[in-house]
């Protein structure tokens, strides 16, 4: 007899386990039983009666359906054997309360993108002491963080992001979880200074988002060495004060936002220490003078600097202009000709807007065949339009480098490896989200946008400049530009017909 069963993924699946009138359960004993994203209703745990008979269960995944109602504890009874729990993704409103049941041998568990409310039990390390990840994003969890959860010395993930727990980060999370791997605590209401406890970081911990929170503070003098380190996320908190030499220090560190703070003072040279560093935001900040003089440019991907104070020609010497995709150095005060922007050779997105940039654009901007969107607004650029630059293809391309497809694919939060004796577990966490944005001028409005836009939205905006004669008469593009903006220039003559021919033009 079997004991898998996986119908995941059939949406239009009549499921009914529950016969008016059958009392009697089929003997059937499964191991694994996924049935994910097939619309499963409420009363597949209102009236569990199939699922309270498995008492071999060891793998669940109901994601991803209609389930409502409180969080399934019956199945943690009757010396139960499960190991990895998935509800993701249903209308659940209340947690598990194991407090008279014995403790469970459960490993993952995923209650994320519920309407569960409350708070998280005080007894959870007793409920589930072998539990290695946990995730409970996505709901409206609130309170403090028990410190009971310091004792699951086994948690390997850890996900409580977009609820609203209040208070400080427990350091015992930081102490005591020393396998920890990926902690994420974004969109919360935590306070407390964030390296109060940074310097106990486990050894093992990869990815750390502290994003969207209220922690103030500033980066400590002597910031220690993480080996393992690639994911520092503490966007939108009200950090302060310079950054230390000792940034330097996060070697292996691939992932650095830290916009929307409060930070200032000069980008040290330590930044060029930063090797394998792949996505650099600093939007938003305080910060002031040049960029560093890197002897070994950092190949980079996306560069954010918007919204500093910062000054210099470009930050030609601190990133190999060649390997970046998307760069963003708006309102700033950056100054000089444009004679650099042909190195660009793998750009995508380049905002230069609100500078000092001035003379000519240079007819080297023509060989930017990936440009989907170029922002030159506000700067005194001068000089007639080059005719090439709207023979452009401005196409999408065939898809994000090989390495943001690795960071924005979100996976499977399991890998599930079956042999005729047992059910192991191999959890695969899923990986940072939605890296790149943008912000652009469209139909008159600013507006923000996200990674789905950067692949659909294409445009150019050389408004608010000193270009002068003609819109070039063979202007043409059957390709999908979908924004032009050359306003407030002193361009002269007639709007050539020839413009027609952007045919995806919406403003």
């Amino acid at each position: 007899m079997f004991t898998e069963i996986n119908l995941s993924n059939n949406n239009n699946l009549a499921i009914q386990v529950n016969y008016p009138g059958c009392e009697i359960a089929p003997s059937l004993q499964l191991k694994l039983l996924i049935m994910s994203s097939c619309n499963i209703e409420q009363n597949t745990l209102l009236k569990p009666k199939f699922l309270k008979s498995q008492v071999d269960l060891q793998v669940l995944d109901l994601s991803h359906n209609k389930l409502l109602g409180p969080s399934p504890n019956f199945l943690f009874l009757n010396n139960t054997k499960l190991k990895y729990l998935n509800l993701r993704n249903n209308s659940l409103v209340s947690a598990m309360n194991l407090q008279l049941y014995p403790k469970a041998p459960i490993l993952a568990i995923d209650l994320s993108q519920n309407n569960i409310d409350g708070l998280i039990p005080n007894n959870i390390s007793l409920m589930f002491p072998h539990l290695i990840s946990l995730n409970i994003s996505g709901n409206n969890f609130s309170g403090n963080v028990p410190l009971s959860l310091c004792k699951l010395s086994n948690m390997s993930f850890l996900d409580l992001s977009n609820n609203s727990f209040s208070g400080e980060i427990p350091n015992c999370i930081f102490t005591n979880c020393t396998s920890l791997w990926i902690l994420k605590l974004s969109d919360n209401n935590f306070n407390g200074t964030i390296f109060g406890v940074a310097n106990k970081l486990p050894p093992s911990l990869t990815r750390l988002y502290l994003d969207g929170n209220n922690m103030t503070g500033s980066f400590p003098a002597n910031l220690p060495t993480y080996e393992e380190l690639s994911v520092l996320d503490l966007n939108g908190n009200q950090l302060s004060g310079p950054l230390p030499q000792s940034i330097g220090n996060l070697y292996h560190i691939r992932i650095l936002n830290l916009a929307g703070n409060n930070l200032d003072g000069v980008i040290p040279h330590q930044l060029c220490n930063l090797t394998s560093l792949a996505y650099l935001d600093l939007t938003g900040n305080n910060f002031n003078g040049s960029m560093p003089f890197c002897s070994h440019p950092l190949n980079i991907s996306s560069v954010y600097l918007s919204s500093n104070a910062l000054v210099g020609s470009s930050p030609y010497h601190t990133f190999n202009f060649s390997t970046i995709e998307i760069l963003d150095l708006s309102k700033n005060q950056f100054s000089g000709s444009l004679h650099w922007i042909g190195a660009l050779e793998a750009i995508r997105l380049l905002s230069l807007r609100e500078n000092q940039f001035e003379g000519t654009l240079s007819q080297n901007i023509c060989h930017l065949n990936n440009l989907r969107i170029l922002d030159l607004s506000a700067n005194n650029l001068e000089g007639i339009l080059p005719l090439c630059l709207f023979k452009l293809p401005f196409q999408a391309a065939p898809g994000y480098s090989d390495y943001f497809w690795e960071l924005t694919n979100e996976f499977n939060m399991i890998g599930i490896d079956s042999s005729w004796e047992d059910v192991s577990i191999d959890v695969v966490y899923p990986t940072h989200d939605d890296l790149q944005h943008f912000s652009f001028a469209t139909k008159g409005s600013f507006y923000n946008f996200s990674t789905v836009f950067f692949g659909l939205l294409s445009g150019v905006d050389l408004s608010r400049n000193k270009f002068s004669g003609l819109i070039p008469p063979g202007i043409r593009n059957t390709n999908p530009i979908q924004v032009l903006n050359l306003s407030h220039n002193m361009l002269t003559g007639p709007i050539p017909k020839t413009i027609s021919h952007f045919r995806h033009i919406e403003s």
